[in-house]
């Protein structure tokens, strides 16, 4: 088998084209990229996800739970005040309410 020498040279300078190639699509991508941060994003909602949004934030804004529902029950049990209602409860059970 007789190796000819121009086309190992041909494969190299092959080889070396493919980087050098792969290189600039590289920085032009980085490039791409920077000029595509200098820009804004944008968004525009529709009315109903404005109504969401709206709706979130409000909720966002109230307690987890009610303060003063809680310490009126709390002062009711430590009173022995506090009444249980089985059919208001069996009611709710039945409907599936809380």
């Amino acid at each position: 088998m007789k190796i000819d020498p121009n086309l190992a040279t041909s494969r190299a300078e092959l080889s070396a084209q493919r980087v050098k190639q792969s290189q600039v699509v590289a920085a032009g991508t980085k490039g791409a990229e920077a000029v595509a941060d200098t820009r804004a994003d944008q968004a525009v909602l529709s009315p109903e996800a404005q109504d969401v949004l709206c709706a979130q934030k409000a909720l966002a804004q109230q307690p987890d739970f009610r303060a003063d529902k809680v310490a009126e029950l709390k002062q009711q049990i430590a009173g022995g005040t506090f009444k249980i209602d089985p059919e208001l409860i069996a009611e709710k059970l039945i409907e599936g309410g809380p």
